[in-house]
């Protein structure tokens, strides 16, 4: 409730909680990013995550390696393999059909069942024909804008009921377009990386450099241990240690 509170807006589009800016000596509006909820063990932290996912309030937790096991590393996988197959023809039409009725896209079965995925001057297939150009150019950071802009997950993710799968969305998003760049490799080894860590053959834990850290672009409240934030400056903290387990004369804050 607090959390919400602080980012309501008034009249004037200001939020009721005002941060001070370090860089302009001036205060501005919070955001949810702004905001830190401190835990002592991941599973002090799920019955927050409960709570923010009832309210509609999007978050992140904090190089989260569960992050790979859900159904947003599938949507990613689903598109990217779309954009490294060669073409559709033969069995390679089920990997476009995967990519089609992703949230990435949201074409319907009945739909997938029409000629018009026949038809190369179709808009979808010449924007898969433009990715492959930019991936065959290592151009990732146009690809990533492109996905973004010319797909329709952010204007269905966007609704206030699925925040939390579109943070979750651009979360992995970061991590994969992070991991061509730092890792100079091919988008088949980028999915054959996050084929990996959706089966767990490779390794990925809290400690892991290579995983999704705190993004400075991704608007969504910060979940972390107590010892995952050491070194870390938020606005924002609030800590959930000492509230463990629930108590008739002494609840909970």
């Amino acid at each position: 409730q607090k959390i919400a509170e602080f980012c309501e807006k008034d009249s004037h589009g200001k939020t009721r909680l005002q941060v001070f800016h370090k860089e302009d000596q001036t205060f501005r509006n919070v955001k949810f990013s702004d905001i830190a909820v401190l835990g002592r063990s991941r599973t002090e932290l799920a019955e927050m995550e409960s709570v923010l996912a009832l309210s509609g309030i999007p978050f992140a937790r904090y190089k989260d390696a569960n992050l790979f096991k859900g159904r947003e590393c599938q949507q990613w996988l689903a598109l990217f393999r779309a954009v490294d197959a060669p073409d559709f023809s033969g069995r390679n039409r089920a990997i476009l059909n995967t990519a089609l009725v992703s949230d990435f896209f949201r074409i319907s079965f009945v739909d997938l069942e029409t000629k018009k995925w026949e038809d190369p001057q179709n808009p979808i297939l010449l924007l898969f024909a433009k990715w492959r150009t930019l991936v065959k150019k290592f151009r990732w950071a146009e690809l990533q804008e492109s996905i973004y802009g010319e797909t329709q997950i952010d204007k269905f993710l966007c609704e206030s009921s699925k925040l939390q799968s579109f943070a979750k969305v651009k979360q992995i998003g970061m991590y994969a377009f992070d991991y061509l760049y730092n890792n100079r490799v091919s988008l088949d080894e980028l999915i054959r990386h996050l084929e990996g860590l959706t089966s767990n053959s490779e390794d990925a834990d809290e400690d892991d450099g290579n995983l999704v850290s705190k993004g400075s672009d991704l608007d969504a409240v910060q979940l972390m241990t107590i010892h995952a934030s050491k070194g870390l400056q938020f606005p924002v903290v609030i800590s959930l240690a000492g509230n463990k387990g629930k108590y008739a004369q002494a609840p909970g804050p």
